[in-house]
């Protein structure tokens, strides 16, 4: 026996059975073949017949459940019984549904009331797989494959304003509810029948929608649900997901998932979930031993999903014995090894199945499955179901598990995991927590039990200090409290102990129990003795919804804003880069309650003024200046009702976290609160990108009292370095960070001090007889030699004279604007030259450059309304 990783006698299928796509398979005999109604597609499609033929009032369905229990199947069986009566597809289908009829009487009577009224030609059958997409964009897609795959005379003319809606999409332009649903009547009207959306993966619609703050595209699901009946035919929605539909909506604020469940209010709700024991031999079928083995295994056959991987080992090892296969020398030596494994497997599985029993009786699980579902530890597997079911994300599901190259997968566990003659490892609750917890972090924020979830978190995240098998029964016991506090599975000492062993020896049991009592002296865990129940989490008196529910919002969107999301200024940036200047606007929010004529920057020092507009009512024009003559821009946003809920959820939060005093001693409610506020604020900035997107059709845009079509914000950025060139023409080019800012830093005042000193004593050296690399010779460089103020052995010339120099430095980085004005600066240095007195000369100086330096934007009150302050 050599040791060979888990991964030498088993692999992991993918996709255990093939996939059904529903564009894809659209109307294909092939991917109809060999499906069986199980009991619960039984069940499904009873619910569905009677709202087809009419008995109740219901024409929208979800059916939710978890990843791989066949609902994609299902659909695809519900399109192809609702084809064309003389069509090869629905002929097989009636064979199949003919099949059940005799064990199930009430599926009879809604079917052959179907068929009695079914129309000839079928219904109009608008299949969609969802992409991270709004709903609209997935309803149109599908209304093109119903109406390709429909016999119908005016077609072209449906399928052209399709065409039409897809390039508003393409252009980013909004399509009205109204239009679509418009089109759809005159559809059922021309082809008179009934129309049928079915959509895979509308999670995603959802998703997307959450994602960009809104339910009004949602919003369409509920406007087609309540379609009155057009000529007698009726408009059907079938929806899958992989979770409820107000969980999708757990990040909105709470007003929108009142809106959300609304919505969903008008579908039935069908869970699609399998029993746990048929969820278990979903497992045992995607866990398959090694390709050796299936090679030689002479009994099975292909496409029999029945016979079990261990099951047709069994099948072959019966071959052998009878001398049925040719081979058998060779495959006993071949084999042997794998052989041996398998009747490890075999006693393992009878062991565990006689010591949970009682557990595993109430599920209807038999000892082949735990054969099936080897290495996976029978609680593992038994708990995985439900725990899927309730907390698995898009990225964490059952299969994903099984299949995945992810830390903690079960594919992770294969190959790192030795075997030897002494031990057949199993892949136990610990590390599931390790898989959907640990890996996951508090990214679930959103999840049901949020309390639960952080203080079992936190509990054995600060736990780490224990040993690792103390460790190891937290997980365990924290996996336990999430799925069932009162069921089979909880966490009881027994089971705890035993979903840590390997196998239920008595000798590792009590090892286990002892790891419990230390915990339970310890105090970190305790034990409810009047259900046996071991518990790591307390839980808290604090309800957060409620105590929400009483907070006041007295201010106006626009403090809020102000108070909780201060807006930082936007630089000019191309400008600044040019001008070595920098530029900035101040960025304000606005209301009706802003006076527009009289808006003015907080900062001296600013160069602009950007506004965002906070109110349902627009004005027609906007003022192109502030009342101090600064540029002004203005952005307005055509839906805030998000906003306003996402402000007010944050601000609630915020409100909470500072004022309740509950939060000082009850930890889990104070964590709970503050996990939130973190999520509401990640939420808030979301959404104010959202809302203020200027890429956005129905938003505006006023610069300087005009309407401008901004198609980015590198658009906006390049509109503000063209406006500062525009307002600012005569700005000096000074690349020196040392002089050309708004305030001198000390370094900065002496250096200054020492140029001017040097221009005074010493205009007619080299640099003026500086030397060194010190600030005053770079100020000297950037100043008066890269400007040609200053030659080297000619005395300092004015501004002007040295002009021509500054336009040709500014002509090589691309800007062709005049910068200075010489006069002013001309005048201003032969007063400086006529002065008598060193001292003062230098102090005069000082002064006199200072203001230029500091400032660097010379006066011209032909384009501003008032002298500017710079």
């Amino acid at each position: 026996m050599n040791n060979s990783t888990l991964a030498n006698y088993f692999t992991l299928e993918r996709r255990y059975t093939r996939s059904i796509n529903l564009e894809r398979d659209f109307d294909d005999i092939e991917a109809l073949k060999g499906y069986i109604l199980t009991d619960k597609a039984i069940d499904v499609l009873g619910r569905i017949l009677r709202g087809l033929t009419r008995e109740n009032n219901s024409n929208c369905w979800t059916l939710t459940g978890v990843y791989g229990t066949g609902k994609s199947a299902f659909c695809h069986y519900l399109t192809c019984l609702l084809s064309p009566k003389n069509s090869n597809i629905y002929k097989l289908n009636s064979l199949i549904i003919e099949s059940i009829l005799k064990v199930d009487n009430d599926l009879i009577q809604h079917y052959k009331q179907l068929i009695n009224n079914f129309p000839k030609q079928g219904f109009i059958r608008a299949i969609a797989v969802s992409q991270r997409e709004s709903v609209t964009n997935t309803i149109i897609r599908a209304l093109f494959i119903g109406l390709d795959n429909f016999k119908l005379k005016n077609k072209i003319h449906f399928q052209e304003q399709l065409e039409g809606f897809n390039e508003l999409i393409k252009q980013g332009k909004n399509i009205q509810n109204s239009a679509i649903i418009a089109l759809i009547k005159e559809i059922i009207i021309q082809a008179k029948t009934d129309l049928i959306f079915i959509i895979d993966e509308l999670g995603k619609n959802l998703e997307y929608a959450v994602y960009n703050q809104g339910a009004e595209d949602v919003y369409l699901l509920q406007q087609l649900a309540e379609l009155e009946s057009i000529n007698g035919n009726r408009v059907y929605i079938l929806g899958i997901l992989h979770q409820a539909f107000t969980e999708y909506g757990q990040r909105l604020a709470k007003i929108q998932r009142n809106e959300w469940a609304k919505i969903q209010g008008r579908f039935e709700d069908i869970p699609f979930t399998e029993s746990v024991s048929q969820m278990m031999r979903l497992m045992g079928e995607a866990i398959n031993l090694g390709k050796e083995i299936k090679d030689a295994d002479t009994d099975r056959q292909e496409g029999n999903p029945s016979l079990s991987p261990l099951a047709r080992v069994n099948s072959s090892l019966s071959s052998v014995s009878r001398g049925e296969d040719n081979r058998q020398e060779e495959f006993l030596q071949n084999f042997d090894d794998d052989f041996f494994q398998y009747e490890r497997i075999v006693d393992y599985s009878q062991q565990w199945f006689d010591s949970l029993y009682q557990t595993l009786s109430v599920e209807k699980i038999d000892k082949s499955i735990l054969e099936d579902i080897y290495p996976l530890h029978p609680l593992t597997a038994l708990v995985l179901p439900t725990l899927c079911m309730r907390y698995a994300q898009n990225d964490r599901t059952l299969f994903t598990f099984i299949t995945s190259d992810e830390p903690f997968s079960l594919k992770n566990f294969l190959t790192e995991t030795v075997i030897d003659k002494d031990n057949l490892p199993t892949l136990k609750l610990d590390q599931v927590y390790d898989y959907f917890i640990e890996s996951a972090g508090m990214g679930l924020t959103s999840r049901p039990n949020l309390q639960r979830w952080i203080e079992i978190y936190d509990l054995i995240a600060d736990s780490k200090s224990l040993d690792e098998d103390s460790l190891r029964v937290l997980k365990v016991i924290g996996i336990l409290n999430l799925v069932t506090i009162t069921g089979i599975t909880r966490a009881t000492r027994q089971l705890v102990a035993l979903g840590l062993c390997d196998l239920p020896q008595e000798e590792k049991v009590n090892y286990w129990q002892e790891k419990i009592d230390s915990l339970l002296k310890g105090g970190i865990i305790t034990h409810r003795r009047q259900i046996d129940e071991l518990r790591i989490w307390q839980g808290s008196d604090f309800n957060v919804d409620q105590e929400l529910e009483s907070y006041q919002e007295p201010e106006s969107l626009v403090k809020l804003l102000s108070e909780l999301r201060p807006l930082k200024p936007m630089v000019a940036q191309r400008h600044s880069y040019q001008t070595g200047t920098l530029r900035y606007f101040e960025r304000h929010y606005l209301d009706t309650s802003s006076y527009l004529e009289k808006l003015k920057c907080d900062s001296d020092t600013a160069d602009g003024y950007l506004g965002y507009w906070l109110a349902e009512d627009i004005p027609s024009s906007f003022p192109s200046s502030t009342v101090d003559g600064l540029p002004l821009i203005i952005i307005t946003a055509s839906n805030l009702t998000i906003l306003r809920l996402r402000v007010r959820e944050f601000s609630a939060l915020n409100w909470l976290d500072k004022t309740a005093k509950e939060l000082q001693a009850d930890g889990v409610a104070r964590k709970e609160v503050r996990y939130r506020l973190a999520e509401a604020e990640r939420f808030l900035d979301d959404t104010l990108a959202n809302v203020f997107d200027v890429r956005e059709e129905n938003n505006q845009c006023w610069i300087q009292g005009k309407l401008v079509n901004i198609s980015s914000i590198s658009h906006l950025n390049s509109e503000l370095s063209r406006i500062c060139e525009q307002v600012y023409p005569k700005s000096p080019i000074l690349w020196n960070e040392l002089i050309n800012r708004r305030n001198l830093t000390a370094q900065g005042m002496m250096a200054r001090r020492q140029l001017i000193s040097a221009m005074i004593n010493n205009s007619t050296l080299p640099k003026l007889g500086l030397t060194g690399y010190g600030p005053e010779v770079t100020m000297y460089f950037s100043l008066l030699q890269e400007t040609g103020i200053h030659r080297q052995g000619e005395e300092i010339k004015s501004i002007g004279e040295g002009r021509q120099q500054v336009t040709n430095s500014q002509q090589l980085i691309g800007n062709s604007q005049q910068v200075t004005n010489s006069q002013q600066l001309t005048g201003n240095s032969q007063q400086v030259i006529s002065q008598n007195s060193n001292h003062n000369l230098v102090n005069y100086n000082e002064q006199l450059i200072s203001s230029q330096i500091n400032n660097n934007i010379t006066s011209d009150k032909n384009i501003l309304k008032a002298p500017p302050r710079h």
